[in-house]
């Protein structure tokens, strides 16, 4: 008999999302489903368009017309108990963002104010928090300048005195990922967090993440186009194709039993690396 799935901390089902076009609405996610377990790293992986980020916007409520969210549901076990982030109100979901979700995207530069203090930012992003919504402000200052320094950051209190523009593209990856640490979230949503970054910042920031994340407890919900980035870090995986999700599971299986096409594609594209996770490495 077959062992009952472990509970999810992200439970995702029946999700469809379109976008209006001068041909009518056109279905870019079309009635996928996956689930993040606790404490987990999970993979979702497709070439650009294949629907990987539009489904996990969607999720987060961060889809904007003529985009709309069609079906599903999305369901989330926070420190508030479970809720549908599909069908619950504008300002529940605000607060479940600010608390047991993070959010990194690709470019770190798009999630910071090009004219404001890092500082300043840092504690706005804090305060958004339940946890933190009053603590003193000598306390945030103290948070800001320890997560900085434990993603790596050097000298804390200098870049949270500075600008983003006075940062490299991988100190402010690392800023944006304290950002979303800091609040000791449950879940962080990773969206191609390393592609403008070259592949030995790209390795450092990955390794950062997943090691925090572990500390924490949290689990990673991983977006990216590079099989070969799943290998390394997930043990479940889902892999996109044209709105839908052609194939799932174990890292291990989707390596070594692979079903379509598309994937064996994308494993060439990598490389056909197998160092994977979840599986031993093939020679």
């Amino acid at each position: 008999m077959n062992a009952a799935p472990s509970p999810a901390l992200l439970d995702v089902a029946g999700l469809s999302t379109s976008f209006a076009g001068p041909a009518g609405r056109t279905r870019v996610v079309d009635d996928i489903s996956f689930r993040v377990a606790p404490g987990t790293i999970t993979g979702i992986v497709g070439e650009s368009g294949s629907g990987k980020s539009v489904s996990v916007k969607s999720v987060l409520g961060l889809v904007a017309p003529p985009g709309r969210v069609e079906a599903g549901t999305a369901r989330f076990a926070g420190t508030q108990g479970e809720i549908d982030l599909l069908a619950c109100p504008r300002a529940e979901l605000r607060g479940v963002l600010g608390t047991d979700i993070g959010f990194v995207i690709q470019n770190p530069f798009g999630a910071l104010s090009p004219v404001t203090r890092i500082r300043k930012q840092f504690v706005t992003v804090l305060r958004a928090s339940r946890r933190h919504a009053r603590t003193a402000r000598g306390e945030l200052d103290e948070l800001a300048e320890a997560t900085l320094a434990a993603v790596g950051i050097n000298d804390p209190r200098r870049v949270l005195e500075g600008y983003p523009h006075q940062l490299s593209g991988g100190m402010a990856q690392r800023v944006v990922i304290a950002f979303a640490l800091a609040r000791r979230p449950r879940l962080i949503v990773a969206d191609e967090p390393t592609t403008a970054l070259d592949l030995t910042v790209q390795r450092q920031i990955l390794d950062l993440m997943a090691e925090r994340a572990a500390e924490l407890g949290a689990s990673v919900l991983l977006i990216t186009h590079d099989l070969g980035v799943v290998a390394h870090y997930c043990r479940e995986a889902y892999v996109f194709h044209r709105g839908r999700i052609v194939e799932q599971g174990a890292v291990a299986d989707i390596f070594h039993r692979t079903r379509h096409d598309y994937t064996r594609r994308l494993i060439a594209a990598s490389g056909g690396r197998r160092d994977t996770a979840g599986a031993e490495a093939v020679p």
